[in-house]
């Protein structure tokens, strides 16, 4: 506010791109050898905001992807991260910026498992008062679990994106629609980890240790 105070309104609007423009913090956390906030005009890209702010994925790791906008916006696929990082330039690539606060998954994330941990928070941040929030979090749970313990069949995936399509749309506040942005897009980008626990009843992708977590830790999970 004082810089603004300071510099007049035109200043600000002359920063970043139009209809997005002045300063903006992004917070970028997860798989990066940087995590912090960052602050820089909305002209930037994701793809910048990984590799040049935070300084790309540690052990020269792979990209698998993205949520540029805090758990309640879509996941992106590494092919998505030219997209300007910007209100509008995310809703291009099929996202949102929400918060700004990216976060960063390397190629040993299960991505089944992001969907579970994510719907597990909306369940219990829900305050239950809409029919299709309070019981259809609780039914992807179930189904997400039912399917990362290997006994899931190729129809709950379906399953998954039909209480979804009963939930968006159909309540009070935009929580509904938050809730199931994780479960909706990990689907339409990773379907074939879904496939891959129900065929197999296990993960398609071995879980490496997080940051400053022994190996028998990860194990553990």
């Amino acid at each position: 506010m004082p810089v603004i105070l300071d510099r007049g309104p035109a200043w600000f609007a002359s920063v970043g791109p139009e209809k997005n423009t002045g300063p903006k913090l992004y917070c970028v956390s997860g798989h990066v050898v940087r995590p912090g906030v960052f602050e820089t005009s909305m002209d930037v890209t994701v793809r910048e905001l990984i590799y040049d702010y935070a300084g790309g994925i540690p052990g020269g790791r792979a990209l698998k992807a993205v949520i540029p906008g805090g758990s309640s916006v879509n996941v992106l696929p590494p092919s998505a991260i030219d997209a300007q990082a910007s209100f509008d330039g995310l809703v291009k690539a099929g996202s949102m910026l929400g918060s700004a606060a990216m976060m960063v998954m390397d190629d040993t994330t299960d991505m089944v498992w992001v969907a579970e941990n994510l719907i597990h928070f909306y369940r219990h941040e829900s305050c239950g008062k809409c029919t299709p929030c309070r019981e259809g979090s609780d039914w992807m749970l179930k189904i997400l679990r039912k399917i990362r313990r290997g006994e899931g069949a190729m129809r709950d995936i379906d399953l998954l994106l039909s209480v979804a399509n009963n939930i968006g749309g159909k309540t009070l506040c935009p929580f509904g629609d938050a809730e199931i942005a994780p479960v909706v897009s990990t689907i339409q980008h990773f379907r074939h980890e879904f496939e891959h626990y129900v065929r197999e009843g296990r993960s398609l992708v071995p879980r490496a240790p997080w940051r400053g977590e022994s190996a028998v830790t990860a194990a553990a999970h």
